[in-house]
Parts: structure tokens; sequence; C-alpha cells
């Protein structure tokens, strides 16, 4: 969630505002604070180097590469599968339509997530915590105890898996939270669940550098707050994972080193934005 964007200036700079910073974005906005500190602003030298005709880059030009689920059971798996490994190779994303994922539900969870952010600061802040495995994590930026600049947004996450043992770390408030953000896990779930099988039988999911990571930018609208729901299909945190063997040998040997999330986790809470590239880290000599 990003509050409206602002103008820059240096006065709320003159204070020492690090435990205001670091209850959010939004906590600021509420406080009467319509001018951007420089707290959010990322030197020169470390802002992306970016190349404007890189299809990894969001312009007007660029053509979302669009995958219709549903032809995935139909004759055409084979034209759609090419088409899937072509997106990832390509551009490192894609667009699924025709998903089965019900309107009602997605619309549900994007209204119970802006009533969540749209409480009392004191109520979202129960659950802010430094844990990156807690079940429910409220916080502002990266992590906001270690970036020396933050990012403009806060965030609700939410493990999802098992459910049952998790759901009743959620939020209680608002009172249907619970109930609506288990459906949209469910259903996304099982959409995850669907792409995946077709992933690994494009090309294969552990790619071994084949399928690309794309860098992940959004624009903050001037008038009023950005909400995006985002759904991470991951494994347990200590299910190690690597390459799949079907993608190596002579001509492309292996690249990376077996892991696992819990590795990742620890590794990204550790470090500065500019450091976090976990990829590089594990990548064999």
């Amino acid at each position: 969630m990003s509050p409206p964007a602002m103008a820059m200036t240096d006065d709320f700079d003159a204070r020492d505002q690090t435990e205001m910073f670091q209850k959010g974005v939004k906590h600021l906005f509420e406080n009467g604070v319509n001018k951007l500190p420089k707290k959010y602003i990322l030197p020169v030298s470390d802002r992306p180097n970016v190349d404007k005709h890189h299809p990894n880059v969001a312009n007007s030009n660029l053509k979302l590469p669009i995958i219709d689920f549903a032809e995935l059971q139909g004759p055409n798996r084979s034209q759609i599968l090419n088409s899937l490994s072509s997106a990832c190779q390509e551009y490192g994303f894609f667009q699924v339509v025709n998903h089965g994922i019900p309107i009602e539900v997605i619309k549900n969870m994007i209204d119970v997530s802006g009533r969540f952010f749209g409480m009392p600061y004191e109520e979202r802040a129960k659950y802010m915590t430094a844990d990156m495995s807690s079940p429910v994590r409220y916080g502002t930026s990266f992590n906001q105890t270690k970036d020396s600049v933050f990012s403009w947004r806060d965030f609700l996450k939410l493990i999802c898996n098992p459910l049952p043992e998790v759901l009743p770390r959620w939020p209680s408030s608002p009172v249907d939270f619970r109930e609506l953000a288990a459906d949209y896990a469910k259903e996304t779930k099982n959409l995850f669940l669907r792409i995946t099988e077709a992933i690994l039988e494009s090309l294969g999911i552990f790619s071994n550098g084949r399928y690309k990571s794309v860098l992940h930018r959004v624009l903050v609208n001037p008038a009023k707050p950005r909400l995006s729901v985002a759904t991470l299909h991951s494994l347990p945190f200590d299910r190690m994972v690597g390459p799949s063997p079907k993608l190596i040998d002579e001509a492309n040997p292996r690249r990376y080193m077996d892991t696992d999330f819990a590795t990742f986790l620890e590794y990204i809470s550790s470090r500065e934005p500019k450091k976090k590239n976990f990829l590089e880290s594990r990548k064999l000599t």
C-alpha cells in the first residue's frame, strides 16, 4: 500500500525522525507530512541503471505477454506452453487471463485490505515485527530497521500455509478479514499450482538461469493511495531446491548451488536494498 506521491522537501529532515519513519508512510501522511523526506530518495549513484529499451522496463510501448489459462486445457496447449516459456525467458513476467478466480473473491480481497490499512495506526501496529518468518507481519519499506533509504510503501504480509495453523494469527480486524483473505489464498494457491505445473512442462521451474527475474516497480498515484495484492508461491522454509537436472549438461553446466527459503529470508533481512541480489550470492564460481 502506497499513499499519494509528495513533493520533495528538506524541512522534515532537520530533526531526528527515525521512529516516525519506522511507523510507515501512512503514519507520516496521517500526521500531516505533505512533502517527501530525503529518507525516501535514493542517491543518484544507487539508482537503477535503466535501459529504456529493455523489455523488463515498463513503458507505454511494451506489449505485455498474455497467457490464456483456459487454452492450456484445450488443443492449443503446446502453443500456449511455448508462449509461456518465451515470456519467462524474454520478459520475466506475463499476465494470465481466464484463470478462473471469481471476480468477487478478488474484489473482496482488495476491499478488506483497504479497510485494514484504513484502521488507526495503533491497530495496524499490533502486527509490526522484524521477524520475516512471522505468520503475519506489518511494516514499511523493505527492512525498516536496516534500510538507510526507505521504500515509499507499507505492507501486510501473511503466511498462508498451512492455513488452519496460521489463520488464527492473522488480523481479526476488520471482522471479515480472515474469512475473505483465506478465500483469496485458497483460490490463488490452486491457480499457482496449475501454473507451476505448466511451467514445469514447458521448461522446468528451476531454470538454471534461463528464466529471468524482473525488477518490480510501480508508479505512485499522485491523488490517491495505491493498493496491490501480491501472492507469492514458494516452498517450506527448510525445503532445499536447485536447478532442474534436465537443464544441466556439458553445454549448460550447473550455475547455482542448492538453497532453501529460510536462507533467502536471512540474506535479504541483513542487507541494504542495493545489495539484495540473492541469486548472485548463490552462483557457483
